[in-house]
């Protein structure tokens, strides 16, 4: 603990003192020199610091800036690594970037930067970075991501050979595991302390492996390599995690309150940022107050975010939560409410709507728990199979048992419910076909009641025929064979 300390004071003096909150925004393509193709780096490096939006809105004029260099081998490069910062709707412009890359290699086959771009593209292209999360991958998905990253690292490898850089050791990292990714990491910075990218990756593994005292004692070495003051409240940002992930909630306040400031004194919002924008540190705080068991302050920031993204239904679902678990009934309801007008069919919002309905509006809730178990009864994994056991149980404290019991019931109750409108409309026919004489009228009915079924046993799933559908099947039959017999009687 006594480090913590030390770097807590370290890097709330080291801020304050040396960076006098300068006014420097993320990114200023219009104020950087033509012609220069470091500059255009350096655009490109603070263009991968901003969200997605902001990103689609500067797009234009970080191609008109590198549409300026001169040697065009170098405008595909820059453009190249432009289209992977920012892959675009669909992809599109990775697709760009692709063709760039193969072309530029094959007239530069010894080029380092143009290989590290190449797996940069790989890396995107088949989001190797989230395969990890992928629920139960066949066979094929694992093997097409093996080859994708054996052909990423062949590249890396490729470019490292070549010229040993701090994004080559970056990208190595990323494909590694273990105490080696880590190492990869610390060599990336050795080679450039200012390489963000690398920072920010190793305090993240640091983190995630609960070395927490390591990690802040990196974040003292970066913070001081630092020059932006974005950098430094997303360093700030990133101090106050490891903080609250210690279970030190209060001083994880008390540093994201020197980002807040800092923030403020830029005489920006920061939104169009990644990192570092005050709606983050807003988020950042409702959090760390909601650990330390301060529920107003918590409230405060939760609303303070909602009100610059209103939209945000996974935030204003924690806010419902907060409320929920507080006994504020009204309150909760109506934050979940607006989470499902966002997004509608949130099974967690749904359910939690569910509990609260009960004490208030019984028909409401069984409404919800019976919309809740069937969006969830699809559903293999356990925990869904667990909540939608509980969703049964409330419904049936509240008296309720006709529900979907399975996946089965459920389709045969829809099928049951669409097939129930045609013989209603059947049935409400019969009384004009009575003036029709009797051989006539048999007809018209018989034809009637064989399109009725065959129209349900099409509509309903073939690959599970119930014994109610099987029945269905020899009605026709039936139909056909007793007019038969009327009319073999009649010519008798």
């Amino acid at each position: 603990m006594q480090l913590s300390k030390f770097i807590l004071i370290l890097i709330s003096s080291f801020f304050f003192i040396n960076t006098a909150f300068s006014q420097e925004k993320p990114i200023e393509p219009k104020t950087i020199a033509l012609n220069s193709e470091e500059q255009v780096k350096t655009i490109l490096r603070n263009f991968s610091l901003l969200n997605w939006e902001s990103k689609e809105k500067n797009l234009p004029i970080v191609l008109d800036k590198i549409n300026q260099v001169k040697s065009k081998d170098e405008k595909s490069l820059l453009l190249a690594r432009l289209y992977t910062i920012f892959p675009g709707k669909n992809d599109t412009n990775l697709n760009k970037a692709h063709e760039l890359i193969e072309n530029y290699l094959k007239m530069h086959p010894e080029s380092h930067e143009g290989y590290l771009i190449y797996a940069r593209i790989i890396r995107e292209e088949h989001d190797l970075d989230f395969f990890r999360y992928r629920v139960a991958p066949s066979t094929q998905e694992i093997q097409e991501n093996i080859n994708y990253r054996k052909n990423a690292l062949f590249n890396i490898e490729k470019s490292l050979k070549i010229k040993q850089t701090a994004e080559g050791y970056l990208l190595k990292a990323v494909f590694s595991d273990g105490d080696e990714r880590i190492e990869l990491l610390e060599k990336s910075i050795s080679l450039d302390s200012n390489y963000y990218e690398a920072w920010r990756e190793l305090i993240y593994e640091l983190k995630s492996r609960h070395r927490y005292d390591e990690a802040l004692s990196r974040l003292g070495e970066w913070i001081k390599s630092s020059q932006a003051t974005e950098l430094k409240i997303e360093i700030l940002r990133k101090f106050a995690g490891v903080l609250k992930d210690q279970r030190e909630p209060k001083k994880a306040i008390q540093v994201l309150n020197y980002a807040l400031s800092a923030r403020k004194k830029t005489g920006t919002n920061g939104l169009e940022t990644s990192y570092s924008g005050i709606d983050g540190i807003y988020l950042d705080l409702a959090r760390a107050y909601k650990d330390a068991k301060d529920t107003q302050h918590s409230v405060e920031y939760y609303q303070k975010y909602l009100v610059l993204d209103p939209k945000s239904w996974y935030v204003r679902f924690e806010l419902a939560k907060l409320y929920h678990d507080h006994g504020l009934v009204n309150k909760a309801i109506t934050q979940y409410e607006q989470v499902l007008a966002y997004h509608e069919n949130d099974t967690s919002a749904i359910y939690n709507l569910g509990l609260l309905y009960e004490k208030i509006d019984e028909e409401k809730a069984k409404e919800l728990f019976i919309k809740y178990i069937k969006l969830e009864i699809n559903k293999e994994d356990e925990d869904s199979i667990k909540w939608v056991e509980r969703a049964k149980s409330e419904l049936q404290l509240m008296g309720v048992y006709n529900y979907p019991q399975s996946k089965k019931e459920l389709k045969y109750l829809e099928s049951k419910s669409s097939s129930f409108s045609k013989w209603l409309f059947l049935l409400l026919l019969l009384p004009f076909f009575w003036k029709y004489k009797k051989a006539t009228r048999f007809i018209i009915v018989s034809s009637m009641t064989a399109a009725v079924v065959f129209i349900s046993i099409i509509e309903a799933e073939a690959s599970n025929p119930s014994l109610v559908k099987a029945f269905l099947y020899f009605i026709p039959v039936i139909c056909t064979g007793t007019f038969l017999l009327y009319v073999f009687r009649k010519q008798q």
